[in-house]
């Protein structure tokens, strides 16, 4: 039975190979941010990074869908309401340890942070056009005249 997720209809697959899953996402918006998620799981394949492995990507004019392997697990959202606080504060770090480490793989294939910003700025005012998000253009507007400076690494 599928189970619905916040953008995509999500399918547990099982087939005689292994379990699989397939999202499948109709509106616009979902279906430019699966293309989206698509292109991140293809970029991340070859990489040592514990997510899903992307198969396959497909749409047509009503649809699209993203295969991925399965990984079984819970949530992060399940595990911070059923984990303690230390374990909560544990579970944090870690997941910030995570997207560092993917977001450092991120900007090093697109050059620096600061191109990596300006991409999304891009994207934001492209959502603010569609509709797509609560945002304002003058709240766009303010974060892209007050940009950050880069965070050295430590």
């Amino acid at each position: 039975m599928p189970r619905r997720g916040g953008t995509a209809v999500v399918y547990y697959v099982k087939t005689l190979n292994g379990t699989y899953i397939l999202k499948q996402a109709s509106l616009p918006r979902y279906r430019e941010w699966l293309a989206q998620e698509a292109t991140v799981m293809q970029t991340f394949k070859s990489q040592h990074i514990n997510i899903p492995t992307y198969i396959d990507y497909m749409e047509d004019e009503q649809q699209a869908y993203l295969l991925m392997s399965y990984i079984a697990g819970e949530t992060l959202t399940t595990a911070l309401a059923n984990a303690s606080e230390l374990q909560r504060l544990e579970l944090i770090r870690a997941f910030g340890r995570f997207l560092r480490q993917l977001h450092t793989r991120e900007t090093s294939s697109t050059h620096s942070s600061k191109d990596w910003l300006n991409k999304q700025l891009l994207q934001a005012d492209h959502y603010i056009k569609q509709g797509w998000t609560s945002g304002s253009s003058e709240l766009l507007n303010a974060l892209s005249t007050k940009q950050p400076e880069p965070v050295p690494e430590t």
